[in-house]
């Protein structure tokens, strides 16, 4: 399965860094495109071997910017595009959907009860979502709190699912010498090789989720 990730930017923050452990565990080909300032994130995936592209942005009304990323997702034949954050889910879902993208999924990371990513919630701001969100099939919430929040913003309950964030503990071990902290130890200060665990997010269930959809929409296709 080929998927897309569309995100605002990759400067260090949450959703950012959940991307980036999302990309190093997914069995899939995925490939990311940031709509402006790639930053410090962008070059820690590179460094994982993972592709990112940016379609250089200069403004948030930029409509040409759209005309390119559906260009882009036609060009690539993306079975899936998910998109991150406020304004990639206005151009990622929109740009998607004109592209004729079989599976189109948003991740909703952060929403407040008078805020959305540090901006109000205004009429325009509400409306944008909600009609680009006509355009996906599925928006994932972050939490329990961030569905209730998104129903209450106008959200059918139905077209959002709770996968909660997750942890992963493999590559990291505890420095500290065996013995510290309990009192003098009589054996060697041997290096502990108990894991620490890391934030992040776990792709399985969203994975299944697009693979399950992916192939209703080729048996639809299919038959018509």
């Amino acid at each position: 399965m080929k998927v897309l990730h569309v995100i605002t930017g990759l400067g260090v923050g949450g959703a950012e860094l959940q991307l980036r452990s999302i990309l190093q565990q997914t069995r899939h080909n995925s490939e990311v495109v940031t709509l402006y300032n790639p930053g410090p994130v962008a070059d820690m995936i590179r460094a994982d071997g993972g592709r990112v592209r940016d379609m250089g942005m200069t403004r948030n009304t930029q409509l040409s910017a759209l005309l390119r990323l559906r260009r882009l997702i036609r060009d690539g034949r993306y079975d899936v595009v998910h998109a991150h954050l406020y304004r990639s889910q206005v151009y990622g879902r929109a740009a998607a959907w004109l592209a004729g993208t079989p599976v189109v999924l948003s991740t909703e990371h952060s929403i407040g009860e008078t805020h959305l990513e540090r901006r109000r919630m205004t009429l325009s701001v509400r409306a944008l979502y909600l009609g680009t969100e006509m355009l996906s099939d599925m928006t994932v919430a972050v939490s329990g709190t961030v569905r209730e929040r998104l129903e209450k913003w106008g959200l059918r309950r139905k077209r959002v699912t709770v996968i909660p964030n997750g942890w992963t503990c493999s590559g990291w071990r505890s420095t500290r010498p065996r013995g510290s902290g309990s009192g003098p130890s009589s054996g060697s200060a041997t290096t502990s090789t108990s894991s620490a665990c890391s934030g992040g997010s776990t792709p399985t269930s969203s994975s299944t989720w697009s693979s399950r959809r992916l192939r209703r929409c080729s048996a639809t296709r299919s038959s018509s």
